[in-house]
């Protein structure tokens, strides 16, 4: 098998192969948009496209996937690292190998491509086998998942509700940075799988794509806080209308443990009322957040959240240097995704 780069031409036609995978609800010509759109951010001009092919079919593409330039946290430090995605074999050529041989050869290719990269982090949709082969390991991940309420929740008074624009001027001004990894991880107490606002912008990039195709209303806001006594807590979420979810991006706090959750079960109702009769019909948070202490939901009335181990699409890291453990990450926010 050879591996090679794709050019622009060949990201065009992989992505006219891939649509049958990952277009639904768009059109083709909707799909290559929104896939021309999403390479224009600064996060997507970070995309390389990796081609395979084999020599008993000469001549096509047998398998592709992407990988990203991505930011994380290892040994108390905001580093390098790169995000896998879009991993896909085309029907005729499946059951024979090809995706776990490109994986491993694509690995190679990135530790002389970025010899600064920590990791190789993506989410599997399919399992944990086919990446646990080549050498990805799979940290211990729980989601909380509850469906809309009826009654739309109140907004709390002390929430400040915040758009798109506000977060990012926040954190870019360096007032307050709202894709915080959280103390024990800047303190190397563990690691994180981390994500910044260049990822952000592109994860909502893509929640307006699905927008404007379903013919919704936009959220007014993104993300909300308050300011406590004891500190300050916040959440941002971005509204993925692909398939009618409010998905929890990153979820921090600097309250005493008391504060927190009551400031956080607040915003997380915040998050429901504000994006209520916008075509969401499910919430998701991920409990390994910068705040991961949740369980406080187990008692919500207002709405029944059930956690569970993540399986719908499991984080998954290719050590790329030595000392980088599964293990050791505690911290995988939703934001993370691709």
């Amino acid at each position: 098998m050879q591996i090679h780069q794709a050019n622009s031409a060949e990201e065009i036609e992989r992505d006219r192969k891939t649509a049958e995978a990952w277009g639904e609800h768009l059109t083709l010509e909707g799909y290559l948009q929104r896939e021309s759109t999403l390479r224009e951010t600064e996060f997507g001009g970070g995309k390389r496209t990796w081609l395979a092919t084999v020599s008993e079919v000469p001549g096509e593409v047998v398998c592709s996937c992407e990988s990203y330039e991505t930011v994380s946290w290892f040994g108390g430090k905001k580093v390098q690292s790169l995000g896998l995605a879009s991993v896909y074999t085309e029907p005729k050529f499946r059951g024979k190998g090809y995706a776990s041989r490109m994986l491993a050869l694509v690995a190679d290719q990135l530790k002389k491509t970025y010899p600064n990269a920590f990791a190789w982090t993506g989410y599997s949709e399919v399992g944990a086998a086919i990446y646990q082969r080549v050498g990805f390991q799979i940290p211990k991940t729980f989601e909380w998942k509850a469906q809309y309420p009826r009654k739309n929740p109140s907004i709390d008074p002390e929430v400040r509700l915040y758009t798109q624009v506000e977060i990012l001027e926040e954190t870019y001004a360096g007032k307050r940075n709202w894709f915080t990894p959280g103390k024990p991880v800047e303190s190397g107490e563990w690691d994180a799988v981390g994500f910044d606002g260049r990822q952000a912008i592109w994860i909502w990039g893509r929640e307006e794509i699905y927008r404007a195709a379903k013919g919704r209303k936009a959220a007014p806001a993104h993300g909300a806080l308050i300011q406590g006594s004891s500190g300050f807590s916040g959440l941002m979420w971005t509204l993925n209308h692909k398939a009618d979810e409010l998905w929890i991006l990153n979820a921090f706090s600097t309250s005493e443990k008391k504060s927190a959750q009551s400031e956080m079960k607040k915003l997380i109702h915040a998050a429901i009322g504000s994006t209520q009769n916008l075509g969401l019909n499910t919430a998701i948070l991920w409990n390994e957040s910068a705040f991961s202490d949740f369980d406080f939901l187990e008692s919500e009335t207002e709405m029944a959240w059930k956690k569970a181990p993540n399986t719908d699409s499991i984080p998954i890291v290719y050590p790329l240097k030595a000392g980088v453990t599964a293990e050791k990450i505690r911290v995988v926010p939703f934001g993370a995704w691709l």
